[in-house]
Formats: C-alpha cells, structure tokens, sequence
C-alpha cells in the first residue's frame, strides 16, 4: 500500500475512534449528571469570561435595548473566531454614526475588566422573538384551538410515575395556578375531541418556558421520537464541547425530523419577551406548532424543548435546556445504555 493511502486509512480510522470516544463521553456525561446539578457546564479556559460575566451581568441586562447575556466567541462580518468573549444580546443593534445622529450616548462597553485581563465584549442582534403556538391538532388544552408538541416522557420525583413534558406556553398559561388542574389532550380531529393525556401538575414561563403532564392510568406511551427512535436519557450542555453540535428534532407542525447545528450553547435572556435564565439558540427551521419538541443530540440524549424562535442571526430556534426544565419540574430522563 503507497504511504499516501495508509496515512489516508489512519487518518480515517483516528476519526472512527475520535467519534466513538465522543460519544462515549456524552453518555459518560449523562450519566453523572442530575438535575439537581449545573444544566451548563463550561471548562476552567472559561474562567476568565465568566467572572467578568458574574460581575457584570446585573449592570448589563439593566441597558435599555439588551435582552440577554452569555459566554461565546467573538463574531466579525458574521464569522465566528476563537476569540473567548461576553456576548450582549440586544433586540436591534444600531450603527455608531446612527446612535452619533439621534445624540444617543454608547451604554454598552467594548471590554470587561476581570483581575488583570481585559475580556472582550461583543455585542450581536437576537431581533424579535416569537413562541410557537398555533391551532391544529397534537397537544394543546381541551375546548381551546391552541396546540404544540409533546416533547418526551420523564418519570415523576415524586412517585415515579410517568409524566410528558412540554412548552408552557402551549397550555395557553403564563403560570400553574396552584390547586387547578387544566385537562390536556392531544386531539388528531376537532378540537376537544381527542384522546385524553392527563393533567398539568406543574408550569412556569417564568426563568424557564416548560409544563408537566400527568399521563393518565391506560394512556399508549410510545417512547420513540417519529425518524430518530428511543430517548437514552439526557445531558447538561457544555459551554466550548457542544458549540457546533447537530442535533434533531420532531415536531407536530413540521411532521418531519428536522436537523439544526448550536450556536450559542449558554445564553441568558432574562428580559422580555423571552424570561428564560438559560437557554440554547440553535440553527434550525421550526414551525409554529413545533413549541415542545424535544431537541436531541445523535446518541439521542435530550439536550432541551424547544420554545419558540428570534429574528436575529439569521433567525434561530430558542429552546431551554433540559436540565433546568427537569430540576424546576422535579422529574428525570433515565439513562439507557445505547447500543
């Protein structure tokens, strides 16, 4: 074999191996992880970045126009560099000589101080933000045309029995009023007239945008995602190891498996519209109706539910991240072994 073809046969086999041992350590990662512990996590070179991020994020979040905070690389003309920063998330991004004409003063600044480093700030448009929800059929509450995506079963904390998860915002609810249950069903036909899933147990769009399903004693529960198969539990997002990740999702209005690819994997966007504490924005086309579905990774391990989607970056899905839904809603996704 000439020397050429053997160093093209390593370099093949070392991608075999370079495969194997990532998900390897996606599963390895699952399987240490609670929800009681960190749903993002990010390596000692992000240090730096996030004590400048800790420091600063009260005074930030407090400028007018700016919707959310993160840890990200530095974009220039649209390309990402390997440039560690802040990203400042805003919900239209105004041109120096713009802000000069309408005698508006720059609030945002172009560094953070940390210790003795200088930590940049970049500052990137998220546009306007919009949740999926529309009439039609699949999951939404009785007597109501509004409807989402059954995103994945989990087991309740509290007596291990099994319980859907979903968007909240999909029970046409902005909180779970304590001691009322709201009726669930996810109707093929006219609305209100399908099949019976259960009750809500509990829901917030506040710091997170997720509900909990009790499903009713003789309801069908299928575990497989239509074209992706069987959940094997689910993982925290790291910070520099999942930037870039393909992952996929199933929802009610697309109908199909849809693929997308991470690009921001730790964003806070506390102000309004969006209210979440985490979330992860993901290059992916979704439809309304789609609110719910769950996003997961090629070991189909679920990384988060999808919540709707922002104009910005050339129009992104926003989804919370999984480990916070589970922690706040007190359940779990076992993990499974895979194959």
């Amino acid at each position: 074999m000439a020397r050429r073809d053997l160093s093209a046969h390593r370099a093949a086999q070392q991608l075999v191996n370079a495969r194997r041992a990532l998900s390897q350590a996606r599963h390895a990662l699952a399987r240490s992880t609670t929800p009681r512990e960190h749903h993002v996590i990010a390596g000692r070179e992000w240090s730096a970045v996030r004590r400048a991020l800790d420091a600063s994020s009260a005074r930030l979040l407090a400028t007018p126009g700016v919707v959310g905070v993160g840890m990200g690389f530095r974009r220039r003309g649209g390309v990402l560099h390997d440039e560690r920063c802040v990203i400042v998330f805003v919900r239209r991004k105004f041109q120096r000589d713009a802000r000069t004409k309408a005698g508006r003063r720059f609030l945002l600044p172009r560094t953070l101080a940390d210790r003795e480093n200088a930590i940049p700030v970049d500052v990137v448009e998220l546009g306007a933000f919009t949740r999926h929800a529309a009439p039609g059929d699949r999951l939404g509450p009785r007597d109501t045309a509004r409807w989402g995506t059954l995103g994945v079963f989990a087991v309740d904390d509290h007596d291990r029995a099994p319980v859907a998860l979903t968007a909240m915002h999909v029970t046409g609810l902005p909180q779970f009023p304590p001691g009322a249950e709201q009726l669930l069903c996810a109707p093929d036909a006219p609305v209100g007239a399908g099949p019976l899933l259960g009750p809500l147990l509990r829901g917030t769009q506040s710091g997170i945008d997720a509900a909990k399903i009790r499903v009713d004693a003789g309801a069908r529960i299928d575990p497989n995602i239509p074209g992706i198969g069987a959940v094997r539990g689910w993982r925290p997002i790291s910070v520099t190891g999942d930037r870039g990740t393909y992952v996929r999702m199933y929802g009610a209005a697309s109908r199909r498996v849809v693929y997308g690819r991470i690009v921001e994997p730790a964003v806070a966007l506390p102000q309004r519209p969006y209210c979440l504490d985490s979330a992860i924005l993901i290059d992916m086309p979704t439809l309304n109706g789609d609110s719910g579905a769950a996003i997961v990774d090629n070991d189909n391990l679920v990384l988060g539910l999808l919540v709707g989607t922002a104009s910005g970056l050339g129009g992104v899905a926003v989804c919370c991240p999984i480990g916070a839904i589970l922690y706040h809603l007190a359940c779990d996704i076992p993990s499974h072994p895979s194959h």
